[in-house]
Order: C-alpha cells, then structure tokens, then sequence
C-alpha cells in the first residue's frame, strides 16, 4: 500500500511503538521507578507522591497523543520524516536514474529504426508512383 518493501514498513511500524512507549511514556514512567527504589529514602510518602506523579505525567503524554492524533504528533512525524530521509534518498534516486537512462537508449534505438524505416517507404513510395506513371503511359499508347 505505502510502496515500500514489507520489511522497511515494519522497522517504520516498531520505530514508532518504540517511540511512543519506550522514550516518551518511559520518561515519566522511570519516576516510578526510581520511587519503588526503597533505597532512596524509604517514605511511603515520597513513594506514594512519585507513583503518582509518575502514572499522572503518562497520562498527559497519552493525552497529547490524543489531542494532535497519533499520526499528527511532533513525536511520531519527526519519527516519519527520519523514516522517508533514510528510504526515499540515493537508492531510489538511482534506480530512477538507471530507468529513466534504458528508456532513453530505447527511444534512439527506436527512432533509428523507424527512420530507416520511412526511407524504406519512401523508397517503396516512389517505385510504386512510377511504376504507376508507367502503367498510364502505357494505358494512354493503347
């Protein structure tokens, strides 16, 4: 459908999961994280205040998701943009430039023949308009 090759649709497909869940969810999620480590400081309190925070702040990354659409987001369109600059580029360019030159080649080879063709027919046009000259004359002696 996109016209790319199954595979590079795929890497585009996981890019942008890996995009949405693991940098711009994790971010906030590591909060969490980081608070379950007792380690810290060991306040059910400032444990407590970063899950919440944490599990709030994922959630209002979800919403500008929302908002914009997940195609639309900043996020995923600069994740699109690297995807077109790194498949759209030279070895496209230069496939279209292979083509682009056979088809030139086969356009002179083409125009050659029917060049030589229409001499052939011009040839064949005369012969046949004096042959018709020669059947009138002899038409008109009888």
């Amino acid at each position: 459908l996109s016209g790319f090759p199954k595979q590079d649709s795929w890497n585009l497909v996981s890019k942008l999961i890996h995009r949405i869940f693991a940098v711009d969810c994790f971010f906030h999620r590591g909060t969490v994280g980081e608070s379950l480590d007792v380690k810290k400081d060991g306040s059910t309190r400032s444990t407590a205040v970063g899950i919440l925070w944490g599990t709030l702040a994922t959630h209002q990354v979800m919403r500008e998701y929302m908002r914009h659409g997940i195609e639309n987001h900043p996020s995923i369109s600069s994740e699109y943009v690297r995807f077109l600059v790194a498949n759209c580029g030279l070895s496209r360019l230069q496939k279209l430039e292979t083509t682009t030159l056979q088809l030139q080649s086969d356009l002179k080879s083409n125009m050659a023949e029917l060049k030589k063709t229409m001499e052939s027919v011009k040839k064949m046009a005369a012969s046949a308009s004096n042959k018709a000259d020669q059947v009138e004359k002899a038409v008109k002696k009888k």
